[in-house]
């Protein structure tokens, strides 16, 4: 494959920059239609061009974000999509958050559910974890577990309340 990163120096790596790889590499890209669409100066061997397409279909997704502009403006660049949450930088890979709602629908009828299946669900339909749990309550990270999950100490009141307002429901309290 080509050149994975673009680097400036042999001690400082950038981020990939799939637009500037494949112009380096003599093409132009450009969006069609929803398609990318990569042209060649006529030197280009082959070879090159091959792997420029395989390439392309390998960051289709991250091309897509940075052709997808109004017409007549420049391309983004990586850098503008990472600074902007388009697109993370996570352990030398890029990963392009998904668009959909977190969470997931909760169901009618909890009344055939465990309590601590109602606390998970109702923790994951809000995108929460114990240890979130408790940074929003500003309690200890094994607080809500020991209170919620494991019954080891007893719910105070006022956090109770608390839960309450935040919007668990009282099913899931115990």
């Amino acid at each position: 494959m080509l050149t994975p990163k673009i680097t400036y120096g042999r001690a400082r790596t950038g981020l990939t920059d799939p637009l500037a790889v494949l112009r380096l590499k003599g093409a132009r890209v450009s969006l069609v239609e929803g398609e990318i669409r990569l042209l060649f100066e006529n030197h280009v061997r082959r070879e090159i061009r091959k792997r420029c397409y395989e390439y392309a279909a390998h960051f289709d997704a991250l091309l897509r974000l940075q052709l997808e502009v109004p017409p007549g403006e420049n391309p983004r660049t990586i850098q503008q999509l990472v600074g902007v949450g388009r697109v993370l930088w996570r352990d030398g890979r890029f990963v392009i958050p998904s668009r959909r709602p977190r969470g997931l629908a909760l169901p009618t009828d909890w009344s055939m559910l465990p309590r601590e299946q109602r606390l998970r669900l109702w923790l994951r339909s809000e995108g929460l974890t114990l240890t979130r749990l408790a940074e929003r309550m500003g309690v200890h990270k094994s607080a809500p577990g020991k209170w919620l999950v494991s019954g080891r100490e007893p719910l105070p009141a006022n956090r109770r309340m608390e839960l309450v307002a935040m919007g668990m429901p009282k099913e899931c309290l115990p």
